[in-house]
């Protein structure tokens, strides 16, 4: 993440609405997965059509999911061995509850790397995305 988004939509995730878990200096200069093209709230008086991927254990630990470090910013991330489809609008992601649908299907494996139903990596065309040390969890906004 970075503080220059000139043009850059507005990412929020819900950890912002509650308490801050990270540090604004742990945030900046930092690649993150957004899940995009969601209904815009409001975030902090801040206008957010994304969200930031996390994942969050049973005891409160909360880490952000990260691409590979080649990842370009902006790059779309996948589950290897399913199809690539075309993004989806804000009104489709509501009105056929995209993200609740496959949500329950998308979780972190033992090696931390994050899966799509307990056998496609979720990647991007560098590599896998991962979250830091929380294993077997699911993946939330």
């Amino acid at each position: 993440m970075s503080r220059r988004w000139p043009s850059a939509r507005a990412r929020s995730s819900r950890f912002a609405e509650h308490q801050p878990y990270f540090a604004e200096e742990e945030l900046l200069d930092r690649k993150v997965v957004v899940l995009c093209n969601v209904k815009m709230v409001k975030v902090m008086r801040l206008r957010s059509t994304g969200r930031i991927l996390q994942v969050t254990d049973d005891k409160g630990k909360v880490e952000l999911l990260c691409p590979s470090p080649e990842a370009e910013v902006g790059e779309r991330v996948y589950a290897s061995g399913e199809e690539m489809q075309e993004p989806v609008t804000a009104i489709q992601m509501k009105k056929n509850k995209v993200w609740e649908t496959v949500c329950k299907d998308i979780k972190t494996n033992n090696k931390c790397e994050v899966m799509y139903r307990d056998r496609f990596v979720v990647r991007s065309r560098t590599g896998p995305v991962w979250a830091e040390s929380l294993k077997k969890v699911l993946v939330t906004k």
